[in-house]
């Protein structure tokens, strides 16, 4: 997927090169060093289907809008620019381009200011952008969800419709006909809970909207005398769409999320850390096929293969069952403390993983 490149990509142009170092470096790669330098404020970016790279990052200063997109080609050479936003606080979390190389860029924005171009909603924390290829101008632009809410992650199926998912709270517009229309009686308005929407190729109405979030009320729990509360979570931050129209979301979650028989994992140990997620979705958002946990603690990337197995990657403090024949199948020991931290606590282990699950969901 173009998203999930992007991050891997966005992992290796990151690093910071001393100026002699970088000297050494193949010419194919100076481009990428001499834009990404320390002087800019890396944000994003993502691939079209020609191998033209787009970055998002903060925009120079003295410029109108606070974001700035720009597109090169696979040699480097700037081929345009956008400037956009508002300068209230504002999040993108999600940045792909889609079949015709238009940009889309998901995320939440307090802003009241933001940009609405042929919009959906005109209210919510979560906002919908698509830019034209050729960064001239916005084609739509939408508020999503309710207030708060959150876009985290976004897919696209073969008709190119547009699949969004995130966090909202107790006031998502939802469709007929979907599996969780509502949060549960008697939940925290301050629970975030996940949804997923399905959007029109051409961004001019929600085809569907559900909630996926936790599936009993459990209660807030709030420090004795003290202004502090941790309330329920379900995040979900990453989705993939196959063939059919099925959709697979993961994240993380501190709630009560609905799993579901003969799945991998469906108790939750109600820790004080949350656990990560896997559900997928019929098409229409109408019932959930299946939903389990996972022993791992982050997803980053997820991905499906033409048999309906399910790719998945991130990294995790804890021990993770592996197969017989991994690379890798056992935790790395935990990094010893630097001179200057000897008195400070060794961290836990942490360390990449990548697995598969089969299509049931039931094993790796």
């Amino acid at each position: 997927m173009l998203n999930s490149t992007g991050k891997v990509l966005a992992a290796v142009v990151l690093i910071a090169l001393p100026a002699a170092l970088a000297q050494n470096v193949p010419a194919s790669l100076q481009y990428s060093l001499r834009y990404l330098g320390p002087d800019k404020a890396f944000s994003r970016m993502t691939m079209d289907a020609a191998g033209n790279l787009f970055y998002l990052n903060s925009a120079p200063a003295g410029s109108a809008a606070p974001f700035r997109i720009t597109k090169t080609d696979a040699a480097g050479n700037t081929l345009g620019t956008f400037d956009f936003g508002v300068s209230g606080p504002t999040a993108v979390h999600a940045f792909t381009a889609d079949s015709a190389g238009n940009v889309l860029i998901a995320g939440s924005s307090t802003a009241d200011d933001w940009p609405l171009v042929s919009p959906l909603q005109t209210t919510g924390g979560a906002f919908l952008m698509r830019i034209d290829n050729q960064l001239t101008k916005i084609i739509f632009s939408t508020r999503l969800g309710d207030t708060p809410s959150s876009a985290y992650a976004v897919a696209f199926d073969t008709d190119g419709n547009i699949y969004v998912t995130g966090t909202a709270g107790a006031a998502l517009p939802v469709t007929p006909g979907v599996f969780q229309p509502a949060i549960p009686a008697g939940a925290d308005v301050k629970t975030e809970n996940g949804f997923v929407q399905k959007i029109s190729a051409d961004g001019s109405r929600i085809i569907f909207s559900t909630y996926y979030t936790g599936s009993e009320s459990r209660p807030t729990f709030c420090l004795n005398g003290l202004p502090i509360c941790i309330y329920p979570f379900t995040r979900p931050e990453e989705i993939a769409v196959d063939a059919s129209g099925n959709m697979v979301i993961a994240g993380s979650t501190s709630d009560s999320v609905p799993v579901t028989p003969g799945a991998y994992m469906t108790i939750h140990p109600f820790s004080s850390n949350p656990v990560t997620f896997v559900a997928k979705i019929a098409p229409g958002g109408t019932k959930l096929i299946w939903g389990t946990l996972l022993p791992v603690s982050d997803i980053s990337g997820i991905a499906l293969d033409g048999s309906g197995n399910l790719v998945i990657t991130g990294a995790t403090t804890g021990t993770i069952p592996t197969t017989g024949n991994a690379i890798q199948a056992s935790l790395p020991p935990a990094p010893k403390p630097s001179p200057e931290d000897a008195d400070q606590a060794v961290s836990s282990g942490y360390a990449g993983y990548v697995m598969k699950l089969d299509a049931p969901a039931q094993r790796f």
